[in-house]
């Protein structure tokens, strides 16, 4: 009898399935599952497992995990329509493991298929210029996320049956989350994959019920703290529930292996650099069958240094030459990830940059400004958000008008400022999922995010030559002790045809430069609480490509709110 199987998971496109199967579609979970004959002390630890895949255009070795008891798994996905074959190995004397042969057929999505579910048009990739996000057929994709720290745990709750719970109720849990803000079009949550184990004798963002629904722990514990060489594969089976039906959903999860208050214990305790790279590949591995973002680690806040860090993250580059299949990688770090961890020279792992968790005001935007003037540009994203309600800098109550208000200032701010790739929402509550959760979710300001899809992709993929020019805006700064007001935001193509704006409350009606001289441009706003072109107009620029900007709609000179503008060139 043979002692390996091959499981082609349908299921988290949309598709129910069966053993044996030997076809699959492109981008699509292929699990192959391997039974070694060998026992080991620890093999988390001891062993390392892989297949040498090739199919069309690839010839790859793609490594696997221990997945409890006598059981390893590689993951695999087909990047083209095809046949694709492998062999097994790993690094012990083990027939279980070793020489373990199989082939599958990948045939193409319909585009019925894609349309029903984006993520099968594939991986997410940079654009030409770098500095947006694209499925891996070309087609545009902006990420619009929600952040779920602690999803993965029993704080989003796994009911295993499908009835629908609703939302702003204690009973709603994960799947009644994922369809709520997938109506509000949203694509993506941030998440960290396990925190650090401390018991509920410890309180904080260490301690409290951080288990999963069944009570385990991500690492077995040594009295109350963790060991960090022996992990639970139980958890994250729980967890491979919560990823698929993210993808299912056509979600893409930005997943951090944990939380930087555990890395003082983690390098005094064991073997840094080896035991956390090891974390850190487990998740890729795990998880390389399904559309995520990686990421190496959750560094709201200093902790360690950038080489350390670096050091253990690189490994995953430098030894296994990851990403096989084009998972990309970041960050949420303080201020920003080009401060943080460097650039992609230094943090070989890293193929996009993030503002994080900081000044979340007009700072943020200047970081994004530095990295998106970059020689060698990555795509950005804001991925710590300005929280409604947090009350981090302003007095804006949760729900509120005022919150709203500033939850848009932190997404348009930031898109025009260059972070052109996505951007992440977030509300107090949401993120540490307590028990105020429920009344969080039905706020109004996450339902005004998706509204930048309806502005930016107006034109079709055109914002993805858009240049940031700011300076372009006489004024565009005012001064206000309120940092979220005052500011304005602009971003041109190099042919001059376009130019998309975004005026916060309090600016003061400015001139615009830089359009090609003499020539006519079509000017509409939008709001964007309600996503509305509310009025447009024609405008002339002068023999220097200057542009007299108008009043705003209210007929204002000073904004009384916030408002973009799409200016295109009149053929």
């Amino acid at each position: 009898m043979k002692r390996f199987f091959i499981i082609v998971q349908l299921s988290f496109l949309g598709y129910s399935c069966s053993p044996n199967l030997d076809s699959t579609h492109p981008w699509e979970k292929v699990e192959i599952e391997l039974h070694a004959k060998n026992v080991y002390d620890n093999p988390y630890k001891e062993v390392e497992i892989w297949v040498d895949l090739k199919g069309p255009g690839f010839e790859k070795r793609c490594y696997g995990f221990w997945d409890g008891g006598n059981i390893w798994k590689i993951r695999i996905m087909a990047t083209d329509v095809g046949k694709w074959s492998y062999e097994s190995g790993s690094n012990q004397d083990d027939n279980g493991l070793n020489g373990k042969k199989g082939a599958f057929i990948a045939i193409a999505w319909t585009e019925d298929e894609k349309e029903e579910n984006p993520l099968r048009r594939g991986m997410i990739r940079a654009d030409q210029k770098g500095h947006s996000f694209e499925y891996a057929d070309g087609t545009p994709m902006f990420w619009l996320a929600d952040t779920w720290w602690p999803c993965m745990t029993q704080r989003y709750y796994w009911n295993e049956d499908n009835e629908e719970r609703k939302v702003g109720t204690s009973e709603a849990g994960f799947k009644d989350y994922i369809r709520y803000r997938k109506v509000q079009g949203y694509n993506g949550c941030m998440v960290i994959a396990a925190f650090p184990n401390w018991t509920d004798k410890r309180s904080g963002w260490g301690g409290g019920n951080w288990k999963d629904e069944d009570g385990n722990w991500a690492f077995k514990l040594n009295d109350t703290l963790p060991d960090l060489d022996k992990l639970n594969p139980n958890y994250f089976k729980n967890m491979d529930k919560k990823v698929d039906y993210l993808n299912a959903n056509g979600f893409i999860p930005f997943i951090e292996t944990s939380r930087r208050d555990i890395g003082e214990y983690w390098k005094e305790n064991f073997d840094w650099p080896d035991s956390y790279a090891r974390y850190i590949r487990y998740l890729c591995f795990r998880y390389q069958g399904n559309i995520i973002f990686n990421s190496p680690i959750h560094l709201d806040a200093p902790a360690l240094s950038k080489e350390v860090w670096n050091e253990a993250a690189n490994i995953i580059v430098d030894q296994y030459d990851w990403p096989q299949f084009g998972h990309m990688a970041s960050a949420n770090p303080p201020e920003s990830t080009y401060k943080a961890f460097g650039h992609t020279d230094e943090a070989k792992w890293l193929t996009f940059h993030g503002v994080g968790n900081w000044h979340r005001d007009h700072q943020l935007f200047t970081n994004i400004s530095e990295m998106f003037e970059l020689e060698t540009p990555v795509p950005i994203v804001n991925n710590e958000p300005y929280y409604d309600g947090l009350k981090w800098g302003n007095d804006a109550d949760l729900g509120s008008d005022l919150a709203a208000y500033y939850s848009r200032v932190a997404l348009y701010g930031s898109v025009f400022s260059g972070a052109l790739a996505g951007h992440v929402y977030g509300a107090d509550h949401i993120w540490d999922g307590d028990n105020k959760m429920p009344e969080a979710f039905t706020i109004q300001s996450a339902s005004h995010m998706q509204h930048i899809r309806m502005f930016l992709f107006s034109e079709g993929d055109a914002y993805q030559n858009l240049n940031a020019a700011k300076q372009l805006l006489v004024t565009n700064e005012t001064l206000n002790e309120d940092k979220n007001m005052g500011w304005a935001y602009c971003m041109r193509t190099e042919v001059k045809d376009l130019f998309m704006l975004y005026f916060e409350k309090g600016c003061q009606k400015p001139t615009l430069r830089g359009a090609i001289s003499n020539r006519k441009y079509e000017l509409q706003w939008f709001n964007t609480s309600i996503a509305e072109w509310v009025k447009s107009e024609t405008l002339a620029s002068d023999k220097t490509g200057v542009i007299e900007m108008p009043n705003f709609p209210s007929g204002e000179s000073i904004s009384i709110t916030d408002w973009a503008v799409k200016i295109k060139l009149i053929n």
